[in-house]
């Protein structure tokens, strides 16, 4: 599989003792299966969030991507890094919007908001 900002990531957070690789691969395996033949970007995103969503996740604030994905608490950064993932190993050119406080994603002229319809 190729190596994504998430793999990079959880390398970085290895330190901490969290090994989340199995639920990385797990979620970029799952968006692969689903849509790797879809050409329209709104039903790409919508579709990565449900299986986001299907897989338990739910919002939370500030916490470590690795400890995201092994609690399935997930702020906006977690969700984007999981987007962008998704993004590089099926090829989509999706991006990150930085804000102050706030990040999202960009797929051709679509602005998305990974944490819409989440829940708390």
């Amino acid at each position: 599989m190729i190596k994504t900002i998430g793999n990079r990531c959880l390398e970085i957070e290895q330190q901490f003792g969290i090994n989340s690789i199995d639920v990385l691969d797990k979620i970029i395996n799952l968006a692969i299966n689903k849509i790797k033949n879809e050409k329209e970007p709104i039903v790409v995103l919508n579709n990565i969030a449900k299986i986001i969503q299907e897989n338990g996740f739910i919002y939370d604030k500030d916490t470590l991507f690795s400890r995201s994905l092994k609690t399935k608490r997930i702020d906006c950064n977690g969700r984007t890094i999981l987007y962008y993932s998704i993004g590089e190993a099926l090829d989509l050119p999706i991006n990150i919007v930085m804000l102050p406080n706030h990040l999202f994603v960009r797929l051709d002229d679509i602005n998305f908001e990974t944490t819409k319809n989440c829940r708390q």
